[in-house]
């Protein structure tokens, strides 16, 4: 996988990139927060807090369709254990080369699971950059306690 395929990808989602009044931004978190005043800072926050707000959301929804692709998968893939102690792994081979529906459910479970793992890691950055804030907003007020 290239970084075109991956960001043509990534824009066919309904998540997107994060937005501001309704238009796609792409944005450079601060190199550092010092400069910045309490009102850009509190802008900042805000915008992250309703980014990752937004992609936890998006996520839930992508986790629970996958969820019950996966649960009619499992099912459709147990008709074919048979009589014979199969692994799981051998009844999924078996299920996915003579099933072609049990095969488009495999490939929308894996196309899902390719949606869900940016997600996540588009949440974690925005956690850290959350907290990168707060370390800042902390430092402030404890330079001013003195």
């Amino acid at each position: 996988m290239d970084k075109e395929w991956i960001e043509k990808q990534w824009n066919k989602l309904s998540v997107g990139w994060p937005t501001t009044h309704g238009e796609s931004i792409k944005y450079e978190f601060p190199q550092s927060l010092e400069n910045l005043s309490l009102f850009e800072i509190g802008e900042w926050n805000l915008k992250i807090a309703a980014w990752e707000g937004y992609a936890l959301a998006k996520l839930g929804f992508f986790e629970a369709e996958i969820n019950q692709y996966q649960s009619n998968f499992d099912i459709g893939i147990w008709k074919y254990s048979g009589t014979k102690k199969l692994s799981k792994s051998e009844c999924e081979y078996a299920a996915i080369s003579q099933d072609e529906n049990l095969q488009k459910m495999k490939s929308k479970i894996l196309e899902l699971e390719s949606i869900t793992i940016p997600l996540t890691r588009l949440i974690e950055a925005y956690k850290r950059q959350r907290e990168a804030i707060s370390r800042e907003l902390t430092r402030r007020s404890l330079e001013n306690a003195v």
